[in-house]
């Protein structure tokens, strides 16, 4: 039984001696674990869409072929009122930050957008100005341009 584990105690040694190389390597070998975990995770991600696709929409003509053509119509109608169910109940934190409560609060409230603390939202940090937003764009672009 002694064998076993000095082949074991061999290939674990090889596999510190890899890692000890050089930071160089560690990070190109990391690179690459990551770009294909992640290029994998796109693929599935696109795969589960198509078939949620073809699944809802195939499906869907066939559960509710008394509405005819209008089903195209009717599912995504359902889907949204399923994630707005879905929202309310379980991820209220993930309503109320996105593009349309932005361009409200510019246009609404006279240009002005209240900064909130992340951790407390009822703490006030401070007021963005509509000028103080074409302000930085415009240095942004500026600053673009001198390079």
């Amino acid at each position: 039984m002694r064998v076993p584990t000095l082949h074991l105690r061999a290939r674990l040694h090889r596999i510190a001696r890899f890692w000890r190389t050089s930071e160089l390597t560690r990070g190109i070998v990391l690179i690459i674990l990551v770009g294909l975990a992640s290029g994998m995770g796109a693929v599935i991600f696109r795969w589960m869409i198509s078939g949620f696709q073809t699944g809802f929409f195939e499906g869907g003509a066939t559960a509710l072929s008394f509405l005819g053509r209008y089903y195209v119509v009717v599912l995504p109608a359902l889907g949204g009122l399923l994630v707005g169910v879905l929202v309310y109940f379980f991820a209220r934190e993930a309503k109320g930050h996105g593009v349309p409560e932005v361009m409200l609060a510019v246009a609404a409230a006279g240009g002005r957008i209240p900064v909130v603390a992340r951790d407390d939202p009822s703490r006030l940090l401070g007021v963005l100005r509509r000028h103080d937003i074409v302000r930085a764009y415009t240095k942004a672009v500026a600053g673009e341009q001198g390079r």
